[in-house]
């Protein structure tokens, strides 16, 4: 245990300072040093290469995760697991080349005149692809040798300083856009060689084959789990990036940027729930072993209640200084205004839906979840095409909300007809007050001409605000104890100056 609290620790540290470096990279810098089609293209580039590499790897993340237990064994090399899922890898990504090739016409037809810029780069697509599944097989594989630490410390934070050293250089007129790409391309390129390089000193890189290992029933549940790897991750890859490509392919690359770049400050609504997705899932998990329902219901009730109340307070200090994040931005960033008010009212709903997926997604009826991925795409889709020709990228923004309105709603649902789970009372709605009152208590303080001490003053009443009420009323006990403690520990540590 003691391990795995230091790497669940260690990893968390990583993906806490990659978060901020991403924010900062793709929020603040890029805005100021590439053009809005410039945004785009990298946006796009990821998007596309991201579904291809989910359908390259053949579903074999899955089977690393579920089959490398039967595989174990380092005096026999692990019985050539990681051979067979290069192999499966390498075949995949073949069928993929194969399948780029045939649709790269219809690609460059429909995206010449709108993302020219995409045409010129489009032969980028492989190696991005290639570099993003090698990466998630070696990644999936190292994690079950124990160190789930490596993959997050080379994706997160190296990658990541990678590309803001391009972008620097990029700056200083060292580069120019060309020679910043392919500096991004190696970015995705050298966290691979790293890992590959550190599984070797480890001591697992093991590439022979052992095919006397395999067997026709070991075979068929390999394919089994490896099909239903494909669906499932298809659709989450699906999900991230449908809003992108459709933008793409109605409006082009600069809006696709302006819709990427605001998408980031509202993506700060959800942060913390992923703190709380990672601690929850091994006791909601034992919970359905144990058949403990009621311990489930209630880390559902309490999630629900402070993730909504934390997740509120995101939203209403991003609104509230809306006008300051566009003194930030480049002038033609304001069309993505509402794209940060709709995505944040989205991912609230992610946030007020509690620990709903992780109760679903391991309980004995599981593959309910992939069944509502798949429900979800549909809704994306439709609502894409619906609302992006009449609102633009805003249209894209209200088509997420509306999605992910109507998945929430089939969970809810779903769980309260099963097991009679029901989360939500009268406190939500008090909850919803106190937000609205909090926001004209920033939103009513005059402007101020620095727009750095505007965000300062503004954030501090609305949270001062906010705080205040969420106490007074004893909302959460979780909230009001954890309160409580800390101010205790700062009264003993002055007490004892």
């Amino acid at each position: 245990m003691g391990e795995i609290q230091r790497q669940s620790t260690k990893g968390a540290i990583y993906i806490g300072i990659g978060v901020l470096l991403g924010f900062v990279i793709n929020a603040l810098i890029f805005p100021r040093i590439l053009e809005a089609n410039q945004i785009g293209l990298i946006s796009i580039l990821i998007s596309y290469s991201s579904l291809f590499a989910q359908f390259a790897s053949l579903g074999t993340n899955n089977v690393i995760s579920k089959m490398f237990p039967w595989f174990r064994d380092v005096k026999n090399k692990h019985n050539g697991f990681l051979f067979l899922m290069l192999i499966v890898g390498a075949i995949g990504f073949v069928l993929t080349c194969i399948v780029f090739w045939g649709i790269k016409p219809f690609l460059i037809a429909k995206s010449i005149s709108k993302s020219p810029l995409f045409v010129e780069y489009i032969y980028l697509l492989l190696p991005f692809t290639l570099f993003l599944l090698l990466f998630g097989i070696l990644d999936n594989y190292y994690k079950m040798l124990y160190n789930s630490v490596r993959g997050a410390l080379l994706k997160e934070v190296i990658q990541r300083f990678l590309i803001l050293f391009s972008v620097i250089l990029l700056y200083f007129g060292m580069v120019n856009f060309k020679g910043f790409i392919y500096l991004y391309t190696i970015s995705l390129a050298l966290p691979v060689l790293l890992l590959i390089f550190s599984i070797k000193t480890s001591k697992h890189l093991f590439l022979q084959p052992n095919w006397k290992f395999l067997n026709p029933e070991l075979n068929k549940t390999m394919m089994k789990v490896g099909l239903f790897g494909i669906l499932t991750g298809g659709t989450n890859i699906i999900s991230l990036h449908i809003d992108r490509i459709m933008i793409d392919d109605a409006l082009g690359l600069a809006p696709t940027g302006i819709y990427t770049t605001v998408f980031f400050f509202a993506t700060l609504v959800r942060l913390p729930s992923r703190s709380v997705i990672k601690a929850s899932t091994v006791y909601i998990a034992d919970s359905w072993k144990n058949n403990d329902v009621k311990l489930i219901d209630t880390i559902y009730k309490k999630t629900c209640l402070t993730q909504f109340i934390i997740g509120l307070l995101i939203l209403i200090g991003l609104w509230v200084n809306i006008d300051n994040i566009f003194e930030i931005l480049p002038k033609e960033f304001e069309a993505g205004k509402y794209v940060i008010l709709f995505v944040g009212i989205a991912f609230l709903l992610d946030m007020i839906s509690g620990v709903s997926t992780i109760i679903i997604g391991t309980s004995p009826y599981y593959k309910v979840q992939t069944l509502l991925k798949v429900i979800l795409i549909i809704l994306l889709i439709v609502s894409n095409l619906i609302f992006i020709p009449i609102y633009g990228i805003t249209g894209a923004a209200i088509a997420t909300v509306l999605s992910k309105l109507i998945m929430h709603l089939i969970k809810h649902i779903f769980l309260w007809l099963k097991y009679g789970m029901q989360p939500y009372n009268y406190l939500f709605f008090i909850i919803l007050a106190i937000g609205t009152t909090s926001y004209f208590a920033g939103y009513l303080i005059p402007k101020i001409d620095n727009y750095i001490l505007d965000i300062v003053i503004r954030s501090s009443v609305t949270l001062l605000a906010f705080g205040t009420l969420i106490l007074v009323f004893k909302i959460s006990d979780d909230i009001n104890k954890m309160f409580y403690k800390y101010i205790s520990l700062i009264k003993n540590i002055l007490s004892k100056k």
